[in-house]
């Protein structure tokens, strides 16, 4: 018997079709539908896709890490040394 070849993306797109209203992932207190879950996986694709297209292919993102806010430094800028800190090390 031949096995069958099947992505992670469409694990989630058949387990969101089938099962959109359960839980696919708890973290802490969040907590995350199948339906959710795909939402989010299809934003970041089109995130990542979007990206790929306008910089050049050395500069591509390898890690994408969503935050509610940047630090900022005493002059309201970007502190990117507290960014580095917090998420550089992916």
């Amino acid at each position: 018997m031949a096995l069958r070849s099947i992505s992670i993306a469409d694990i989630i797109r058949r387990n969101a079709r089938l099962f959109p209203d359960r839980i696919a992932l708890v973290c802490a207190d969040a907590r995350i539908t199948h339906r959710e879950y795909l939402a989010r996986v299809e934003r970041l694709s089109d995130l990542i896709e979007f990206v790929a297209g306008k910089l050049a292919r050395y500069k591509k993102p390898k890690h994408v890490v969503f935050v509610d806010a940047l630090p900022k430094n005493a002059g309201g800028g970007i502190d990117r040394p507290k960014v580095k800190q917090a998420h550089g090390g992916l």
